[in-house]
Protein backbone atom coordinates (compact mmCIF):
# COMPACT_ATOMS: atom_id res chain seq x y z
CA UNK A 1 0.00 0.00 0.00
CA UNK A 2 1.32 3.43 -0.92
CA UNK A 3 0.46 6.76 0.68
CA UNK A 4 -2.93 6.90 2.35
CA UNK A 5 -4.82 10.18 2.17
CA UNK A 6 -7.55 10.42 4.77
CA UNK A 7 -9.50 13.02 6.70
CA UNK A 8 -9.88 11.50 10.13
CA UNK A 9 -7.33 12.40 12.80
CA UNK A 10 -7.61 8.94 14.34
CA UNK A 11 -5.93 5.66 13.31
CA UNK A 12 -7.51 3.58 10.60
CA UNK A 13 -9.46 0.50 11.68
CA UNK A 14 -10.09 1.99 15.10
CA UNK A 15 -13.84 1.56 15.23
CA UNK A 16 -16.35 -1.21 14.78
CA UNK A 17 -18.06 -0.82 11.44
CA UNK A 18 -21.75 -1.26 10.75
CA UNK A 19 -23.49 0.10 7.67
CA UNK A 20 -27.19 -0.30 7.01
CA UNK A 21 -28.38 0.05 3.45
CA UNK A 22 -31.84 0.51 2.08
CA UNK A 23 -33.56 -1.35 -0.71
CA UNK A 24 -36.15 0.33 -2.91
CA UNK A 25 -39.30 -1.42 -1.68
CA UNK A 26 -43.03 -1.06 -2.00
CA UNK A 27 -44.44 -4.14 -0.27
CA UNK A 28 -44.45 -5.51 3.26
CA UNK A 29 -41.68 -8.02 2.59
CA UNK A 30 -39.32 -5.33 1.37
CA UNK A 31 -40.21 -3.06 4.28
CA UNK A 32 -39.35 -5.91 6.65
CA UNK A 33 -36.02 -6.42 4.88
CA UNK A 34 -35.26 -2.70 5.11
CA UNK A 35 -36.07 -2.71 8.81
CA UNK A 36 -33.70 -5.64 9.36
CA UNK A 37 -30.98 -3.66 7.62
CA UNK A 38 -31.44 -0.78 10.07
CA UNK A 39 -33.67 1.37 7.88
CA UNK A 40 -36.86 2.51 9.55
CA UNK A 41 -39.85 4.14 7.87
CA UNK A 42 -42.47 6.31 9.53
CA UNK A 43 -46.06 6.71 8.43
CA UNK A 44 -45.12 9.96 6.68
CA UNK A 45 -42.48 8.29 4.55
CA UNK A 46 -39.54 9.46 6.66
CA UNK A 47 -36.58 7.07 6.53
CA UNK A 48 -33.76 6.68 9.02
CA UNK A 49 -30.46 5.74 7.37
CA UNK A 50 -27.50 4.81 9.59
CA UNK A 51 -23.82 5.22 8.73
CA UNK A 52 -21.28 3.99 11.25
CA UNK A 53 -17.52 3.62 10.88
CA UNK A 54 -14.65 4.77 8.70
CA UNK A 55 -15.40 5.92 5.15
CA UNK A 56 -13.52 3.82 2.58
CA UNK A 57 -13.09 3.79 -1.18
CA UNK A 58 -14.23 0.19 -1.64
CA UNK A 59 -15.40 -2.70 0.50
CA UNK A 60 -12.66 -4.08 2.72
CA UNK A 61 -10.12 -1.43 1.71
CA UNK A 62 -9.73 0.02 5.19
CA UNK A 63 -12.22 -2.06 7.11
CA UNK A 64 -14.96 0.53 6.86
CA UNK A 65 -18.02 1.64 4.91
CA UNK A 66 -17.77 1.65 1.13
CA UNK A 67 -18.46 4.97 -0.61
CA UNK A 68 -19.89 2.93 -3.48
CA UNK A 69 -22.52 1.32 -1.26
CA UNK A 70 -23.38 4.63 0.40
CA UNK A 71 -23.77 6.30 -3.00
CA UNK A 72 -26.06 3.53 -4.23
CA UNK A 73 -28.23 3.86 -1.15
CA UNK A 74 -28.43 7.65 -1.41
CA UNK A 75 -29.48 7.31 -5.06
CA UNK A 76 -32.19 4.82 -4.05
CA UNK A 77 -33.48 7.20 -1.39
CA UNK A 78 -33.53 10.10 -3.86
CA UNK A 79 -35.46 8.11 -6.46
CA UNK A 80 -37.88 6.31 -4.11
CA UNK A 81 -41.21 8.15 -4.34
CA UNK A 82 -42.39 6.62 -1.05
CA UNK A 83 -39.57 8.41 0.82
CA UNK A 84 -40.42 11.99 1.78
CA UNK A 85 -37.51 12.80 4.11
CA UNK A 86 -34.32 11.25 5.48
CA UNK A 87 -32.87 11.24 8.98
CA UNK A 88 -29.19 10.52 8.34
CA UNK A 89 -27.70 9.07 11.54
CA UNK A 90 -23.90 9.25 11.41
CA UNK A 91 -21.22 7.94 13.76
CA UNK A 92 -17.96 8.30 11.86
CA UNK A 93 -14.46 9.74 12.40
CA UNK A 94 -14.09 10.37 8.67
CA UNK A 95 -12.11 8.39 6.16
CA UNK A 96 -10.45 8.39 2.77
CA UNK A 97 -10.42 11.09 0.11
CA UNK A 98 -10.80 8.76 -2.85
CA UNK A 99 -14.45 8.13 -3.58
CA UNK A 100 -15.84 10.97 -1.47
CA UNK A 101 -16.64 13.33 -4.37
CA UNK A 102 -19.14 10.98 -6.00
CA UNK A 103 -20.86 10.29 -2.68
CA UNK A 104 -21.01 14.03 -1.97
CA UNK A 105 -22.81 14.60 -5.28
CA UNK A 106 -25.25 11.78 -4.51
CA UNK A 107 -26.05 13.36 -1.13
CA UNK A 108 -26.56 16.77 -2.74
CA UNK A 109 -28.97 15.17 -5.21
CA UNK A 110 -30.90 13.60 -2.34
CA UNK A 111 -31.05 16.88 -0.42
CA UNK A 112 -32.30 18.70 -3.52
CA UNK A 113 -35.10 16.13 -3.82
CA UNK A 114 -36.25 15.90 -0.19
CA UNK A 115 -35.34 17.19 3.29
CA UNK A 116 -32.39 15.63 5.10
CA UNK A 117 -31.43 16.11 8.74
CA UNK A 118 -28.15 14.75 10.12
CA UNK A 119 -28.19 13.40 13.67
CA UNK A 120 -24.67 12.42 14.71
CA UNK A 121 -22.84 10.72 17.55
CA UNK A 122 -19.56 11.62 15.81
CA UNK A 123 -19.25 13.76 12.69
CA UNK A 124 -15.59 14.34 11.96
CA UNK A 125 -13.46 15.13 8.95
CA UNK A 126 -14.68 13.38 5.77
CA UNK A 127 -17.94 12.49 7.52
CA UNK A 128 -18.45 16.19 8.27
CA UNK A 129 -17.65 17.05 4.63
CA UNK A 130 -20.60 14.88 3.63
CA UNK A 131 -22.93 15.83 6.47
CA UNK A 132 -22.44 19.60 6.17
CA UNK A 133 -24.80 19.73 3.17
CA UNK A 134 -27.87 18.61 5.15
CA UNK A 135 -30.74 20.96 5.88
CA UNK A 136 -29.92 20.73 9.60
CA UNK A 137 -27.10 19.12 11.63
CA UNK A 138 -27.59 18.01 15.22
CA UNK A 139 -25.39 16.11 17.65
CA UNK A 140 -26.89 13.55 20.02
CA UNK A 141 -24.89 14.70 23.06
CA UNK A 142 -23.32 17.98 24.27
CA UNK A 143 -19.92 16.28 24.30
CA UNK A 144 -20.21 14.53 20.95
CA UNK A 145 -17.45 15.67 18.61
CA UNK A 146 -17.66 17.18 15.15
CA UNK A 147 -15.43 19.20 12.87
CA UNK A 148 -11.84 18.14 12.17
CA UNK A 149 -11.90 20.08 8.91
CA UNK A 150 -8.49 19.25 7.50
CA UNK A 151 -6.45 16.70 5.58
CA UNK A 152 -3.92 14.14 6.73
CA UNK A 153 -1.55 12.31 4.39
CA UNK A 154 0.40 9.41 5.91
CA UNK A 155 3.46 7.62 4.58
CA UNK A 156 4.72 4.48 6.30
CA UNK A 157 8.48 4.05 5.90
CA UNK A 158 9.61 0.50 6.68
CA UNK A 159 13.18 0.87 5.45
CA UNK A 160 14.79 1.02 8.92
CA UNK A 161 12.70 -1.86 10.21
CA UNK A 162 13.74 -3.98 7.24
CA UNK A 163 17.37 -3.07 7.85
CA UNK A 164 17.11 -4.08 11.52
CA UNK A 165 15.58 -7.37 10.48
CA UNK A 166 18.42 -8.02 8.07
CA UNK A 167 16.22 -7.76 5.01
CA UNK A 168 17.85 -6.25 1.95
CA UNK A 169 15.75 -4.68 -0.77
CA UNK A 170 16.73 -4.75 -4.42
CA UNK A 171 14.36 -3.16 -6.88
CA UNK A 172 14.24 -3.29 -10.66
CA UNK A 173 11.76 -0.75 -12.01
CA UNK A 174 11.07 1.07 -15.25
CA UNK A 175 9.78 4.62 -15.15
CA UNK A 176 11.36 7.32 -12.98
CA UNK A 177 8.30 7.65 -10.73
CA UNK A 178 7.25 3.99 -10.57
CA UNK A 179 8.30 3.67 -6.91
CA UNK A 180 7.14 7.11 -5.84
CA UNK A 181 5.65 6.81 -2.37
CA UNK A 182 6.82 3.25 -1.82
CA UNK A 183 6.86 2.15 1.82
CA UNK A 184 10.25 0.53 1.18
CA UNK A 185 11.98 3.91 1.13
CA UNK A 186 11.76 7.32 2.84
CA UNK A 187 10.02 10.04 0.89
CA UNK A 188 12.25 12.32 -1.15
CA UNK A 189 12.00 16.10 -0.80
CA UNK A 190 10.20 16.23 -4.13
CA UNK A 191 7.68 13.63 -2.97
CA UNK A 192 7.13 15.52 0.28
CA UNK A 193 6.53 18.74 -1.66
CA UNK A 194 4.10 17.05 -4.02
CA UNK A 195 2.25 15.50 -1.11
CA UNK A 196 1.90 18.85 0.60
CA UNK A 197 0.59 20.47 -2.57
CA UNK A 198 -2.00 17.75 -3.07
CA UNK A 199 -3.11 17.96 0.56
CA UNK A 200 -3.47 21.75 0.35
CA UNK A 201 -5.59 21.43 -2.79
CA UNK A 202 -7.92 18.94 -1.11
CA UNK A 203 -8.00 21.09 2.02
CA UNK A 204 -9.04 24.15 0.00
CA UNK A 205 -11.87 22.17 -1.61
CA UNK A 206 -12.93 20.91 1.83
CA UNK A 207 -13.06 24.42 3.29
CA UNK A 208 -14.90 25.85 0.29
CA UNK A 209 -17.49 23.09 0.39
CA UNK A 210 -18.17 23.61 4.11
CA UNK A 211 -18.22 27.41 3.82
CA UNK A 212 -20.74 27.27 0.99
CA UNK A 213 -22.95 24.67 2.66
CA UNK A 214 -23.00 26.34 6.08
CA UNK A 215 -22.61 29.97 5.06
CA UNK A 216 -19.29 30.39 6.89
CA UNK A 217 -16.57 32.99 6.42
CA UNK A 218 -13.30 31.67 5.00
CA UNK A 219 -11.31 34.48 6.60
CA UNK A 220 -9.36 33.16 9.59
CA UNK A 221 -11.05 29.77 9.10
CA UNK A 222 -7.85 27.88 9.81
CA UNK A 223 -6.29 30.28 12.33
CA UNK A 224 -5.72 29.76 16.03
CA UNK A 225 -6.85 32.87 17.88
CA UNK A 226 -6.40 34.19 21.41
CA UNK A 227 -9.82 34.77 22.92
CA UNK A 228 -10.81 36.55 26.10
CA UNK A 229 -9.07 35.32 29.25
CA UNK A 230 -6.18 33.86 27.24
CA UNK A 231 -8.40 31.03 26.05
CA UNK A 232 -7.23 29.62 22.76
CA UNK A 233 -9.91 29.56 20.09
CA UNK A 234 -9.34 27.37 17.06
CA UNK A 235 -10.74 28.37 13.66
CA UNK A 236 -13.51 26.19 12.30
CA UNK A 237 -11.14 24.79 9.65
CA UNK A 238 -8.12 24.39 11.94
CA UNK A 239 -8.51 20.60 11.94
CA UNK A 240 -9.67 20.70 15.54
CA UNK A 241 -12.47 18.58 16.97
CA UNK A 242 -15.23 20.55 18.74
CA UNK A 243 -17.86 19.61 21.28
CA UNK A 244 -21.43 20.55 20.44
CA UNK A 245 -21.33 24.00 22.02
CA UNK A 246 -18.06 24.90 20.33
CA UNK A 247 -19.18 23.54 16.97
CA UNK A 248 -22.45 25.47 17.16
CA UNK A 249 -20.60 28.70 18.00
CA UNK A 250 -18.55 28.21 14.82
CA UNK A 251 -21.68 27.52 12.79
CA UNK A 252 -20.69 23.94 12.03
CA UNK A 253 -23.84 22.44 13.56
CA UNK A 254 -27.31 23.60 14.61
CA UNK A 255 -27.32 22.23 18.15
CA UNK A 256 -28.09 19.10 20.18
CA UNK A 257 -31.22 17.06 19.61
CA UNK A 258 -32.94 13.82 20.49
CA UNK A 259 -34.03 11.49 17.71
CA UNK A 260 -37.68 12.21 18.42
CA UNK A 261 -37.17 15.97 18.15
CA UNK A 262 -35.15 15.59 14.95
CA UNK A 263 -37.86 13.46 13.36
CA UNK A 264 -40.51 15.98 14.41
CA UNK A 265 -38.55 18.81 12.78
CA UNK A 266 -37.98 16.68 9.69
CA UNK A 267 -41.73 16.12 9.44
CA UNK A 268 -42.23 19.89 9.43
CA UNK A 269 -39.64 20.31 6.68
CA UNK A 270 -41.36 17.61 4.64
CA UNK A 271 -44.72 19.36 4.93
CA UNK A 272 -43.16 22.72 4.09
CA UNK A 273 -41.60 21.35 0.91
CA UNK A 274 -44.82 19.61 -0.08
CA UNK A 275 -46.73 22.85 0.44
CA UNK A 276 -44.23 24.76 -1.70
CA UNK A 277 -44.56 22.12 -4.41
CA UNK A 278 -48.35 22.31 -4.14
CA UNK A 279 -48.39 26.11 -4.32
CA UNK A 280 -46.21 26.16 -7.43
CA UNK A 281 -48.15 23.53 -9.38
CA UNK A 282 -50.26 24.66 -12.35
CA UNK A 283 -53.96 25.19 -11.81
CA UNK A 284 -56.13 22.54 -13.48
CA UNK A 285 -59.84 21.62 -13.58
CA UNK A 286 -61.74 24.51 -12.01
CA UNK A 287 -58.81 25.90 -10.06
CA UNK A 288 -58.19 22.63 -8.15
CA UNK A 289 -54.51 21.87 -7.66
CA UNK A 290 -53.16 18.38 -7.89
CA UNK A 291 -52.09 16.96 -4.53
CA UNK A 292 -48.85 15.11 -4.07
CA UNK A 293 -47.44 12.97 -1.29
CA UNK A 294 -43.78 13.24 -2.14
CA UNK A 295 -41.16 15.62 -3.43
CA UNK A 296 -39.14 14.44 -6.41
Amino acid sequence: MKNISKFCNVPLLMSKVAAHHMTNCDDDDCDKEAEERGVERSGEGIVEYQLEGILCYTDGYCGGISYKEITQTLDMLANDRTVTGVLLCIDSPGGMVQGLAETEQALKKLIAAKPVIVLADQLASGAYWLGCHADKIYMTDPYAFSGSVGVVRIHFDYSKQLEQDGVGVQVIASGDRKLSGSTLFPLTEQEMSEGRSESLEIYANFKNSVAQARGLDLNNADNTLEAAGNVIKFGWASGNLFNASQAQSHGLIDGVSSKAAAIAELSLLVRERQQVALDTMPVVNNNVKLRINYVN
